[in-house]
């Protein structure tokens, strides 16, 4: 492979890591002040990482793809929460039927044209790019303090 590719590769990997570090600002790291509390943030930016592991590996296979599932369990509990009318049901489901199209593709020799286009790649970046959104979407906790808890409160009554 030529030199540029593994540059191109080193790139994309810094690109992946520098959004979610920038999108997670405030909601699972600070730079400026208390680290707030991890919680459901700091879950939805591993996955997202894990999701795009096989975008960051200049040699996965179609078996690193398993460690999307992750992210695509978030993506269906965030559609779930949304309601059954939410669009994100139907971006699921049309992300779904995507990810099956690509693993035919990579596997079958009756598309073989298709193959060189990474059609698994294109999917799993589609899929950080939802994890992104959904990471962005998270409000930003309150930073620990040394207020007394509410549980606190409903006990001194």
């Amino acid at each position: 492979m030529p030199a540029w590719t593994s540059e191109l590769q080193l790139l994309a990997d810094v690109i992946i890591r520098a959004l979610v570090a920038a999108v997670g600002h405030g909601r699972f790291w600070s730079l400026l002040g208390k680290q707030p509390v991890p919680g459901y943030s700091f879950l939805v930016a591993g996955a997202i990482i894990l999701a795009a592991l096989p975008a960051m590996l200049p040699t996965a296979k179609n078996e690193y793809r398993v460690t999307a599932v992750p992210l695509a369990s978030i993506a269906a509990l965030e559609a779930w929460r949304s309601g059954p009318r939410s669009t994100a049901a139907w971006w699921l489901l049309a992300w779904s039927i995507a990810a099956w199209l690509a693993f035919i593709i990579v596997d079958s020799t009756l598309v073989e044209r298709l193959r060189p286009f990474g059609s698994t790649t294109i999917v799993m970046l589609a899929l950080v790019l939802a994890g992104l959104v959904v990471l962005r979407r998270q409000r930003q906790p309150g930073l620990p303090s040394s207020a007394p808890s509410v549980l606190a409160a409903d006990e001194a009554r």
